[in-house]
């Protein structure tokens, strides 16, 4: 498993601008009105309970997680998925939102695994987390970047062509992901955000454990000032969007010298430059129409990023 960085990961260092905003922790010692083990699939593993079996011989939080099967290996041909439901409209409001969660996994490497999708109608269609397009159109308010740490990637796939975590892993792993939605648009939230857990194995016996998660936390963070100790840097486009008289200007700097970086809609970098003037024009710059973000970095630190339109 690798780090799965799409598009600005960067933005993520600016978590320390940010306060929280929704905060859920499941770790599954007491019943949660958000988990359901989807009991319309026959024959479904996942179970909460104490683990008892080899390699999942404990919880991360004693005694309970939730995993598949609590005394014995998976099976054949199985698609078992348990699912965690948001339904608090802070999570939509905060940005980054994160999902994190403790896991041990053990399976066929690159065939038996598991795999995450998402659904914003309540069930009726699925995404692949990692494919989650509703994130860019910004209908109700998802963001245009996510990122992940700790998570499977394109080139992870199971036996069924999805991605997905499989093989052995290193004992217990942090896994995580972010959205960050997009800020300032102010339209209408979904019903909830399900985060769906699915686990598959094909037609060839394994006798091995599976998967087992423990301390699902889901976190929203509501965007604060800055702490000027921690980052003096702001920056702002006018005109935006932009035309042949936009100007990027950079307050705080200080006459210190400073990295821009901007980026495509789909990550691709467009322009780098070092810098240490206080603005300059963008009309030197070839841009298409469309969505670009920048950031702005100094001392190999992000310290201020943005958006604007060509």
């Amino acid at each position: 498993m690798k780090k799965n960085t799409l598009l600005l990961l960067v933005l993520f260092g600016f978590n320390n601008i940010y306060a929280q905003w929704y905060n859920e922790t499941i770790n599954f010692e007491s019943p949660s009105s958000m988990i359901w083990i989807d009991d319309s699939q026959e024959n479904n593993i996942w179970q909460i309970g104490t683990p008892q079996k080899e390699y999942f011989d404990e919880a991360y939080s004693v005694p309970y997680a939730i995993l598949t099967d609590t005394l014995q290996s998976y099976g054949e041909n199985i698609h078992s998925s348990f699912i965690v439901s948001v339904k608090d409209w802070l999570w939509f409001e905060g940005s980054p939102a994160i999902l994190s969660f403790k896991h041990k996994f053990d399976t066929d490497t690159l065939s038996d695994g598991g795999y995450i999708d998402v659904s914003y109608d309540n069930g009726e269609t699925w995404l692949s987390i990692i494919h989650d397009t509703t994130m860019f159109n910004c209908e109700w308010s998802p963001g245009y970047y996510f990122y992940s740490e700790n998570f499977y990637d394109d080139n992870d796939t199971l036996f069924n062509g999805n991605a997905g975590f499989s093989g052995r892993s290193d004992d217990w792993e942090t896994a995580s992901f972010e959205w960050l939605y997009c800020l300032g648009v102010k339209d209408y939230y979904p019903d909830s955000l399900m985060i769906r857990f699915n686990f598959i194995s094909d037609d060839i016996a394994s006798n091995k454990a599976g998967w087992m998660i423990d301390d699902i936390k889901l976190q929203s963070f509501e965007c604060s000032s800055v702490n000027e100790k921690e980052n003096t840097i702001s920056s702002s486009i006018y005109p935006n969007p932009i035309n042949r008289n936009s100007v990027l200007k950079i307050e705080g700097w200080q006459g210190k010298s400073y990295d821009i970086e901007i980026f495509d809609l789909n990550g691709r970098l467009v322009y780098s430059q070092m810098n240490n003037a206080s603005s300059f024009p963008l009309n030197n710059i070839s841009f298409n129409p469309g969505i670009y973000f920048y950031q702005i970095s100094t001392d190999n630190e992000v310290k201020h990023a943005g958006k604007f339109v060509k």
